[in-house]
């Protein structure tokens, strides 16, 4: 019984202001991904410079996650970074979280507990990063996101209005992309974005979470809500038309001319005739061959000519 209790002793550290603004960023590995994901962010320009600077401190965890930690003067409680869409029980797609943050009122286990092992820097110097900097950190991790749910406008909500034929459009991703430029709005590369007035950091990413899709995670996003996703159809919506869903949707109407095409599917067929009807109209038709019928005059005429070969 002892050794059990030895078994299941470890070192944990908690976060926040207790611990001089301590806060770790937990990649989980519910999907088996957690490496790829690591990899991925520590390579991220942004982020690779940071810890260039910092040697920020990272662990692998006994479930084959990993932690990366560093300390702050503006880190805040537990965050929900980036999900990924699993399948439920009753077979309905649900959000799984894989990057979350262990912040104020929270803590996480180190190494050298059974199970973690320390990759690169010390728990005993544990870096400061800037308020930017931790913006960086915080905000790359969301650009992990893959679920998100579109609230479908009325324009769009039938797969036959204004906004399903110009979502399906091949010009709508430049049209959006277009769009967001004009409003201030900057893709840094691969479908990542950031918002204007903003020096630093990803606000959004377009084409991340589903194909065509605008998903924007800054709560100073606006006219954007904050982890909201957005059709091409909204944004442009939201950007050039002040939000005026109706007004966009008649430009696209008129664009593809969609009321006339709504004329003739909408216009009646013929109804099938009757056997009745048909010998009358077969009857009027008749040709009677005992009425002599005139010869009519002759207004051209050909005359064969042999022509002579010598």
């Amino acid at each position: 019984a002892a050794s059990d209790v030895y078994k299941r002793q470890g070192i944990g550290i908690v976060c926040g202001k207790k611990s001089g603004g301590v806060e770790c960023l937990d990649f989980d590995n519910h999907f088996g991904d957690a490496k790829e994901n690591i990899s991925a962010f520590m390579g991220m320009e942004e982020v690779k410079r940071i810890h260039d600077k910092h040697t920020l401190v990272i662990e692998s965890t006994m479930s084959g996650g990993f932690h990366v930690v560093y300390r702050s003067d503006s880190i805040s409680g537990n965050l929900k970074l980036a999900r990924k869409p699993k399948q439920g029980a009753n077979g309905k797609w649900v959000p799984d979280v894989i990057i979350e943050t262990r912040g104020e009122g929270g803590y996480f286990v180190a190494a050298p507990s059974s199970g973690y092992r320390l990759l690169r820097g010390n728990f005993t110097s544990i870096p400061k990063i800037s308020p930017i900097e931790r913006d960086v950190l915080i905000t790359t991790a969301r650009s992990f996101n893959t679920w998100h749910e579109v609230v479908p406008t009325i324009e769009e909500s039938s797969g036959e209005r204004p906004g399903d034929l110009f979502n399906g459009k091949v010009e709508a991703l430049d049209e959006m992309r277009s769009s967001l430029t004009r409003s201030g709005w900057k893709e840094l590369r691969d479908g990542l974005w950031r918002r204007p007035g903003k020096k630093d950091g990803i606000s959004a990413t377009l084409g991340k979470v589903a194909p065509g899709i605008f998903y924007n995670f800054s709560s100073n996003g606006y006219p954007f809500e904050s982890e909201s996703a957005y059709t091409a159809f909204q944004v442009i919506s939201l950007l050039d038309y002040g939000g005026d869903f109706s007004a966009f949707a008649k430009e696209i109407s008129e664009r593809y001319d969609m009321n006339s095409k709504k004329r003739q599917i909408n216009k009646p067929i013929p109804t099938q005739k009757t056997m009745g009807e048909l010998d009358k109209i077969m009857h009027e038709s008749l040709v009677d061959l005992e009425i002599p019928v005139e010869k009519p005059p002759v207004i051209v005429s050909i005359r064969q000519k042999v022509m002579e070969y010598g």
